[in-house]
């Protein structure tokens, strides 16, 4: 059975030639926008919940749609607002 021959990239997803620092710095990137994506997807679910409570079960089922469309929204403008400002 012949092997294959193996990727340059390694140990990761970091490519053998790339320096450590850069593959820290990555990582580093990587893991803040995953923090990020999770505190605005908790965000979102509070904000859902919140909308929720206010309603009937008849009503949320009828209105979730166009409720849980208007929060995402919300939640990449607040986004993009924090991008701009750089406090992201």
């Amino acid at each position: 059975m012949m092997q294959a021959e193996k990727s340059p990239r390694e140990a990761g997803g970091r490519s053998l030639d790339m320096p450590l620092t850069a593959c820290a710095d990555r990582s580093a990137k990587h893991s803040r926008a995953q923090l990020l994506r999770v505190r605005v997807e908790a965000m979102i679910e509070r904000e859902l919940a919140r909308c929720e409570r206010t309603l009937t079960p008849a009503r949320w089922i009828e209105h979730r749609e166009w409720v849980t469309a208007n929060v995402v929204e919300a939640a990449r403008l607040w986004l993009r607002e924090q991008a701009a400002r750089g406090e992201l």
